[in-house]
């Protein structure tokens, strides 16, 4: 705990220990706040991740990214922008599924990682990048086009992951 923290004006205590907690450093947990001492002693059972949900959760990230990409190239507009943070949306929906509704600072990143890679195997992507290697000067607007949908649509991604607690 910072040594600047003034726990003896908080009304805040840890539901293991019952020691004084400031807002800044206690630890949210599923069943209440705890201090980092006693946060630190276990994983709650939404954040851990086996084998077989890794698996699929790589999988069905690294498949939504190649619909993103697919996505991505076919809208032109700001409302296709719009679509990609909906189609985001719906496909972080199905990947928090398939990761069991667990969420945490392991699924997130595994993901859009996996999202990313999937993108990358999305033919117009791939050829995207070699015409930004090779002929930086035509790709540009091409480039910044794309790149804002799947930025966007990466976002709409997150959003199921990063905000929703449901457990089993």
């Amino acid at each position: 705990m910072p040594a600047a923290c003034d726990h003896s004006k908080t009304k805040l205590a840890c539901i293991d220990c019952s020691t004084p907690i400031c807002p800044k450093c206690f630890v949210q947990c599923a069943v209440g706040n705890r201090c980092p001492k006693c946060a630190g002693r276990f994983e709650s059972h939404v954040m851990k991740i086996s084998g077989a949900v890794f698996a699929r959760l790589v999988v069905v990230s690294m498949a939504s990214g190649v619909l993103l990409a697919g996505m991505v190239t076919m809208q032109g507009s700001f409302g296709g922008f719009l679509f990609q943070i909906f189609i985001g949306y719906l496909l972080g929906r199905v990947i928090h599924r398939a990761a069991d509704y667990k969420f945490g600072p392991k699924i997130a990143p595994i993901a859009v990682g996996a999202c990313l890679l999937g993108m990358l195997l999305n033919h117009h992507i791939s050829l995207l990048l070699l015409l930004i290697v090779y002929v930086p000067q035509s790709a540009g607007f091409l480039a910044g086009h794309y790149l804002t949908g799947i930025l966007l649509g990466v976002v709409g991604i997150c959003i199921p992951l990063l905000t929703t607690v449901r457990t089993r």
